[in-house]
């Protein structure tokens, strides 16, 4: 990390903003779903505008949908690169 990087958190801290550590998501990777209606379900997360989406695969079916989530709604995958 450029050291230009760790003063501006520092300054940002310094200054008052409250800075938590939070889970990576990456876009393209695989995640689970850890709560509302599609708790469980697992896909590949994307973005499109400004709206995270996860694209769900059901194979029984031969078909694909895209749910809107809230990043702290998901959970990424170890290992789970699309």
């Amino acid at each position: 990390m450029p050291e230009t990087e760790i003063e501006r958190l520092r300054d940002a801290i310094g200054k008052g903003s409250v800075v938590e550590p939070y889970r990576y998501l990456e876009i393209g990777r695989r995640v689970r779903v850890m709560s509302g209606p599609f708790e469980g379900y697992e896909g590949i997360l994307e973005q499109k505008k400004n709206a995270h989406k996860v694209i769900v695969a059901i194979p029984y079916i031969m078909r694909a949908f895209a749910i809107t989530v809230q990043p702290d709604e998901v959970e990424p995958l170890l290992g789970g690169v699309a």
